[in-house]
């Protein structure tokens, strides 16, 4: 599992990610992330990372500079 932490504080989804909370990364290409964004792989761009929030049910997109990869 690719994991990656959180550069400085987000609001996502009306809640606060404090800086360092760590995320899985995940594979465009997934199961996981076709059930919630068919064909999302085809619209990435090179800035982009699919990542899942604990708070979050489901993935969503960030933009690299947001994160610190491990």
């Amino acid at each position: 599992m690719k994991t990656a932490r959180v550069k400085y504080g987000l609001m996502v989804a009306g809640r606060m990610v404090y800086k360092g909370t760590e995320v899985e990364v995940l594979d465009a290409e997934s199961d996981r992330v076709q059930k919630v964004w068919p064909g999302i792989q085809d619209r990435m761009t090179s800035q982009a990372v699919v990542v899942q929030f604990s708070h979050l049910s489901f993935p969503t997109l960030a933009h690299i500079d947001e994160l610190e990869f491990n």
